[in-house]
């Protein structure tokens, strides 16, 4: 079960950062099918890779790791988050490299 103190906790040390332009972060219970934890969903622009022309609106959601929400430690969190974040900016650099032309490492496997 949810310890539903976590979540204004959680949700209180989100409040405090900011990150890119444009950028939210938010974070909720995950839905019940995916058991009794919370996730975070960054939701941001991204310029397309293939069509520079187009931004896209992107969804990144990733679980939060049950003993962030348990230590409540500021610092953990920060760290985590600072990592989550990483992952998005990692995801997207990894459809902008090129070689002779493509893709290099395609995150999309395509």
């Amino acid at each position: 079960m949810i310890d539903r103190t976590s979540l204004p906790w959680l949700r209180q040390q989100l409040d405090r950062y900011t990150y890119r332009p444009g950028w939210s972060l938010t974070i909720q219970p995950s839905a019940p099918f995916v058991g009794d934890l919370f996730h975070l969903t960054v939701v941001y622009p991204a310029a397309d890779s293939r069509d520079p022309t187009r931004t896209d609106r992107l969804r990144f959601n990733t679980t939060v790791p049950p003993y962030i929400a348990e230590q409540r430690d500021e610092d953990l969190f920060a760290k985590w988050l600072q990592s989550a974040l990483f992952d998005v900016e990692r995801h997207e650099s990894q459809e902008w490299l090129r070689r002779d032309g493509q893709i290099y490492d395609d995150p999309h496997g395509r």
